[in-house]
C-alpha cells in the first residue's frame, strides 16, 4: 500500500480547480471554505460533487448546510482562495449578495447548489449537489491548485504546439 507522503506527492502533480464554497450555517451565519476537490458529475440532472476534509473546522457546518454557492475562481482571485482557506472573518470587507447561500459577485462563475446526497470518503465527506442555477458565465475560472500552490490554467495554442 502507498504511504501518505507518497500519495500526497503524487496528487500534487494533479491540477485541481480552486473554488470557494459558501453557505449559511444552522444559525444563519455565513460560512465558507476553499475547496479543490470538485468535479462535474452529471448533466442530466445537473450535478457536481465536492469533498470536505473531516478535520476542517468548517466541516460540519459546510456539509450540513444543504445549500451552497460554488465560486469558480479565476486568475486574480488568489487572495480569495487564501482567505477562505485560513482562519478569521472570511467575509470581512467583501461584497456579498444575499441568496440561498452567500454569493461573491466578483467571482466569474457561481453555481447555486442543493444537497442531493453524501458519502463517506475516508478522511473526507463526499457531497453530491444538484446545480439549480449558474451565474456569471463569462471568461473566468482557470485558477488551479498544482504542486501545492495556486497556478493559472491556460489554453494551449494547438498550432503553436505543432510548430514546436
Amino acid at each position: 500500500m502507498i504511504d501518505a507522503p507518497t500519495f500526497r506527492a503524487a496528487m500534487a502533480t494533479l491540477a485541481a480547480p480552486l473554488t470557494v464554497l459558501t453557505y449559511y450555517d444552522a444559525h444563519g451565519r455565513p460560512g465558507g471554505l476553499t475547496v479543490s476537490s470538485v468535479c462535474s458529475l452529471s448533466v442530466d440532472p445537473p450535478r457536481v460533487l465536492f469533498c470536505v476534509n473531516q478535520a476542517n473546522q468548517s466541516h460540519d457546518a459546510a456539509v450540513g448546510a444543504g445549500r451552497w454557492c460554488l465560486h469558480v475562481l479565476g486568475v486574480g482571485h488568489e487572495d480569495l482562495a487564501h482567505r477562505f482557506a485560513g482562519p478569521g472573518d472570511r467575509f470581512r470587507d467583501l461584497p456579498v449578495l444575499a441568496a440561498a447561500a452567500p454569493e461573491l459577485p466578483d467571482v466569474p462563475t457561481r453555481l447555486a447548489l442543493t444537497a442531493d446526497g453524501r458519502r463517506d470518503g475516508g478522511d473526507h465527506t463526499i457531497v453530491v449537489a444538484r446545480v439549480t442555477h449558474a451565474t456569471g458565465l463569462r471568461d473566468g475560472g482557470g485558477l488551479v491548485w498544482h504542486q501545492r500552490a495556486a497556478a493559472a490554467a491556460v489554453h494551449l495554442d494547438a498550432p503553436a504546439r505543432r510548430a514546436a
